[in-house]
């Protein structure tokens, strides 16, 4: 078969898997920064880049102890932010 002889159009849905893709083909040059991704199940990424801007419906952990007073700016928690009876006074 001609090298470019089979392109998208010629392709069925789900056709190319892993097993049939070259090991070190595809390179972060040839992946779009354009990246949509739906799952019901866990996506573990060993760094993130970007704001999170574009991310939705996705919930939030965050470990306990993990903001310390250092990562908080100054004047970003108003006594709005707090709930009642959160803060109290020891003697």
């Amino acid at each position: 078969m001609a090298t470019g002889a089979i392109d998208t159009g010629a392709l069925a849905a789900n056709a190319v898997t892993s097993a049939k893709i070259a090991d070190g083909s595809i390179t972060t040059a040839k992946i779009t920064n354009e990246v949509s991704i739906s799952t019901t199940g866990t996506i573990t990424a060993g760094a993130f880049v970007g704001n999170g801007a574009g991310l939705t419906s996705v919930p939030v952990t965050i470990a306990d102890g993990s903001i310390t007073t250092a990562k908080i700016a100054n004047d970003a928690i108003t006594s709005t932010k707090i709930a009642g009876n959160a803060v109290t006074t020891s003697a």
